[in-house]
């Protein structure tokens, strides 16, 4: 019986992991987004342009109280459907990546706060980084095969060491 909660939680951990090491977000690399909105407050702001590759990165930091700025990006796939939003946790490193994509409207304004900024962003994108990296999508389709291969290992398991 010890030997079977062993395998159980064992193979619940293993998802676990696989879950946390494969993040769910909005971005990937060489991904575009046909619309991405940014609202957010920040400081260590850089705007960085190489060639044709236009970025803009910084640290989310909390917005002044009775301010509209919102610490969200929202991003959106005309052709799939796909459209996700996300608040950012302070602290977090973005970096917006838009290539030879004009944005539609754009604006940095330097805040109250001494290095802080009110940073707003609508227009196509190539990808979004969070936390410095860009963190790939979680294929969904990948949840049921997972759930049904751990399910049939830990019934392979119980038969071998039940009798």
């Amino acid at each position: 019986m010890k030997k079977k909660k062993v395998f159980f939680f064992s193979s619940i951990l293993i998802l676990a992991v696989t879950f946390l090491c494969s993040s769910l977000t909005f971005a990937q690399e060489l991904r575009y987004w046909d619309y991405c909105k940014v609202s957010a407050y920040g400081y260590n702001f850089a705007e960085m342009e190489t060639g044709d590759i236009r970025t803009t990165s910084f640290n989310v930091a909390t917005p002044p109280s009775g301010s509209d700025i919102t610490n969200t990006v929202e991003v959106i796939n005309y052709d799939t459907g796909e459209n996700y939003t996300k608040t950012f946790s302070i602290d977090d490193a973005i970096i917006i990546r838009y290539d030879n994509y004009p944005p539609l409207n754009y604006t940095a304004t330097e805040a109250a706060e001494s290095n802080h900024y009110i940073i707003y962003f609508e227009g196509p994108v190539a990808n979004v980084s969070i936390r410095g990296a860009a963190v790939p999508e979680f294929p969904p389709i990948l949840i049921v095969p997972l759930f049904m291969t751990a399910t049939v290992l830990a019934l392979v398991y119980r038969r071998k060491h039940s009798s």
